[in-house]
């Protein structure tokens, strides 16, 4: 399965890839991650993201950030992960 932003998963972990940053992908990748919180009877609030789509989805949320609130996606506060190979995650 092909992560967004430039990151290929195997089991557990992704990898830096030179593809660009794919919002709609990241948003179909991330959607099963949701359903899969929600049935654990989670109710997920923060995204966590690589540098790489954080700061695509950021520049498409510029508004929300310069004004200070918090840039959300899905319902979910948008997280930057320092490692380069974090796969996106919900929490």
């Amino acid at each position: 399965m092909a992560f967004a932003a430039g990151y290929r998963t195997t089991p557990g972990m992704a990898q830096p890839s030179a593809e660009p940053v794919s919002i709609a992908s990241l948003l179909d990748d991330v959607r099963p991650l949701i359903a899969q919180a929600r049935r654990r009877g989670e109710q997920p609030r923060f995204l966590l993201l690589p540098a790489a789509p954080f700061e695509a989805v950021r520049s498409l949320k510029a508004r929300d950030a310069e004004r200070g609130v918090p840039v959300m996606v899905l319902g979910m506060e948008i997280v930057r992960g320092d490692d380069p190979r974090t796969a996106p995650k919900v929490f």
